[in-house]
């Protein structure tokens, strides 16, 4: 249809949009909006479907939330101006989500012509009934990927004069939980989009996982989820250049958050980044403080070729299984747990990985691979880049009072970040981040982050492993 080519023509103008203050630039930017407001009018005007009118309303939305000019009181009442003198149903079908923004003057004011007009006898769209109806949460499903780390979806269904519609939010967990997907969910697509999730497929080629949360633990992953987002594009300076970017995603998450306060999901919102799994906030899930008889081992961790060396002191009960011993290492070194691992000792080689030909690590204590003074296993993390780990035990002992195991009690060297290339192509790297006359050390500090040279500290290795054990 005509309209709806027209409303993705709208929906590039994006949240994005630039603002123009100058009141000579009002007329300006209305003439560039009328032609797609009024094609988006005829398609609100003529969709039945109550679902597919707020998707068509949520392009309006998100335009009316980017206008930054709209906070102009002068603008706002040209626009509403402009709409009205329509004077027919797609007018009035404009209006009625005018007035759901989130600029109050504008809302104002587009309430008061849609009155206007109604009291003149311009007829209402088919679908404002059903809109105004009781929304009742049905169903709230996280669907992850076994092992990874990085991102995780929620289908959100809600239903509405006898009819379940919903949307799928995915969200990136390394960048604090922001959105980065938000589909609406049709009636007509939910049975088989359902089917499919706890089937294991929601992603071809790809098993998935899904675990049904309760109204509470889905209103905070929700309410984060859109908190983190709109933070992040607070924050971001760039500006955008003559040909806006096609963007559907703001009208969708005021979308989203209207359908939360009409079910009833209100709430203190997380801080940013709080709905965030602690065990993906830092990589691998880090160990709690645990309580022991086990004797203690110390640990030299070395990671092999490296000049200046880099490595790290651990004291870590004997009875601590490979699968914890793991997750120790990889925060000691500041790693996210993204790539394969092994153990490689004398009694044999331990993994989690079921497709390699490994004992499981989780099975093994550490007492039962290294259990005297000088006795060594290899630590193999990445088997692309290929950073290989030497554990040796320098003294067994008994545990001290009041200490937390495990800990870090030295080390020395910052280790190197994810995908670095290996060994060699870590010093070299390292070496054009730290020199500020390096040909490539603008780029790389632009790819890198700083914190990769940041000196080696045992207190936030610590603070790190026993995160789960400190006081909220």
């Amino acid at each position: 249809m005509t309209g709806r080519r027209e409303r993705r023509r709208v929906e590039r103008i994006g949240h994005r949009a630039a603002a123009r203050r100058a009141s000579g630039q009002i007329e300006e930017l209305l003439a560039m909006m009328r032609p797609h407001m009024a094609a988006i009018g005829d398609d609100l005007a003529t969709v039945t479907d109550p679902f597919e009118a707020e998707l068509a309303g949520g392009a309006i939305l998100g335009l009316l939330a980017g206008l930054e000019l709209l906070d102009s009181g002068e603008a706002a009442v040209r626009l509403v101006e402009d709409v009205a003198n329509q004077g027919d149903t797609s007018a009035r079908a404009l209006l009625a989500f005018m007035g759901l923004g989130p600029d109050r003057t504008l809302a104002d004011l587009a309430r008061q012509a849609d009155a206007a007009l109604g009291e003149a006898g311009v007829a209402d769209p088919v679908w404002v009934p059903a809109l105004s109806q009781p929304v009742e949460p049905t169903r709230f499903t996280r669907i992850t990927v076994p092992g990874d780390r990085v991102e995780a979806w929620l289908l959100a269904l809600f239903r509405r004069s006898e009819e379940e519609h919903g949307f799928l939010v995915g969200v990136d967990y390394t960048d604090c939980g922001a959105i980065t997907m938000l589909d609406p969910v049709p009636p007509d697509h939910v049975g088989e989009l359902v089917r499919r999730i706890e089937a294991g497929d929601l992603i071809d080629d790809v098993t998935t996982v899904a675990e049904d949360l309760d109204r509470e633990q889905a209103r905070i992953f929700l309410d984060g989820a859109i908190g983190t987002t709109l933070d992040h594009w607070a924050e971001d300076d760039d500006t955008p250049g003559d040909d806006l970017e096609e963007d559907l995603m703001p009208g969708r998450i005021i979308l989203l958050g209207r359908r939360l306060n009409e079910a009833g999901l209100v709430g203190d919102p997380p801080e940013h980044g709080g709905h965030v799994p602690a065990r993906h906030q830092t990589g691998p899930p880090p160990p709690a403080a645990r309580e022991s008889d086990a004797r203690i081992l110390r640990l030299h961790v070395a990671l092999e070729r490296t000049d200046p060396p880099i490595w790290r002191r651990l004291e870590v009960p004997a009875d601590t299984s490979l699968a914890e011993l793991h997750t120790v290492l990889q925060t000691a070194f500041a790693w996210t747990g993204s790539h394969s691992h092994c153990f490689v000792a004398e009694s044999g080689e331990f993994s989690a990985n079921a497709e390699l030909d490994c004992q499981n690590e989780a099975e093994a204590a550490l007492e039962q691979v290294l259990s005297a003074p000088g006795d060594e296993m290899t630590y193999l993390y990445d088997f692309t880049d290929n950073w290989d780990h030497t554990v040796t035990v320098e003294a067994v002992g008994e545990p001290d009072a009041g200490a937390a195991y495990p800990r870090c009690t030295a080390g020395e060297e910052a280790a190197p970040p994810e995908d670095a290339g290996g060994v060699e192509s870590w010093q070299r790297l390292k070496a054009a981040l730290a020199d500020p006359g390096h040909p490539d050390h603008r780029q790389l500090i632009g790819e890198h982050d700083p914190e990769a040279l940041k000196p080696f500290d045992p207190v936030d290795v610590n603070a790190r492993l026993h995160i789960d054990a400190m006081p909220e």
